[in-house]
């Protein structure tokens, strides 16, 4: 910095000379960078112990309480990969490539800030936990947000891809969630609404709490099964989902059979039997 203000202050010729240098030394720097930062590559048990993960061998599950990537790193999660975010994963002008799944779960936050940008061809689950997103998601699979999603900026939708929104809420706070050839399931989000910026959005009736989960039925929300009168453990689940009441507060929730299984085992939730 000082060698660029006594630039300032040469002759011309000088000057000319000196730019050239901050440019060389500012090109040196990124260079750097680049160099400095790391790839992550999670495709088995012991690139799961070099993000300071947990490897559960039963689920074939990588759990991490917590990652920061920094400018240039990459988190990168294999197609045959479970990473399940019990802590804060922050990235921080970073890169996520999800082939595999990722699950944040309970209290568990994912901080996608400015200039970083996550990449899905698998699977987003938000179980009770939260993604805070200030830069850029590209959806090319299937978001299921059973939490909170904060939207700051943007999220792509594309290719046949799905946003299941049905059981979670999704605040657009000054974002934009573009649909290109793709289904948003559930209730509009609150704040600006979904936009059909590459297509004609696939959703039945969006702003409606009813949702088809299976050929022919529909079945109310659980919440609003709930707040209509209806006893937690008595709330239906469409097909392909389980019951279980959240501890904390004793509401109910429609979840995956295998994201039940791991509530239960962590005790944010209790099942309900049959």
């Amino acid at each position: 910095m000082i060698f660029a203000i006594k630039c300032v202050f040469n002759k011309t010729s000088k000057s000319l000379l000196c730019s050239v240098l901050i440019l060389s030394l500012c090109a040196l720097y990124f260079s750097f960078q680049e160099a400095w930062a790391t790839t992550y590559i999670l495709e088995d048990p012991t690139s799961c112990k070099e993000i300071a993960g947990t490897w559960d061998s039963n689920f074939l599950t990588c759990d991490i309480n917590g990652l920061t990537l920094y400018s240039g790193d990459r988190l990168v999660v294999n197609s045959t990969m479970h990473l399940e975010n019990i802590g804060i994963i922050t990235s921080n002008d970073a890169m996520i490539y999800n082939y595999g799944s990722i699950m944040t779960a309970g209290f568990s936050v994912i901080y996608n800030n400015v200039g970083g940008s996550i990449y899905n061809y698998g699977t987003i689950t938000t179980s009770g936990g939260t993604i805070n997103n200030y830069a850029t998601i590209y959806n090319h699979g299937s978001i299921d947000n059973y939490g909170t999603i904060y939207n700051y900026d943007t999220i792509y939708n594309y290719n046949g891809s799905t946003i299941d929104d049905r059981y979670g809420v999704i605040h657009n706070n000054n974002g934009t969630i573009n649909n290109c050839d793709s289904v948003f399931e559930g209730l509009v989000p609150y704040g600006n609404q979904v936009k059909n910026a590459c297509s004609v959005m696939q959703s039945s009736a969006p702003n409606l709490p009813m949702q088809s989960l299976q050929s022919g039925t529909s079945t109310p929300l659980p919440l609003e099964q709930f707040k209509s009168g209806v006893r937690a453990k008595d709330v239906i689940c469409g097909q392909g989902f389980e019951l279980v009441i959240k501890i904390e507060d004793g509401s109910p929730a429609c979840v995956k059979p295998e994201t039940a299984q791991k509530l239960v085992e962590r005790q944010w939730a209790e099942p309900i039997s049959s």
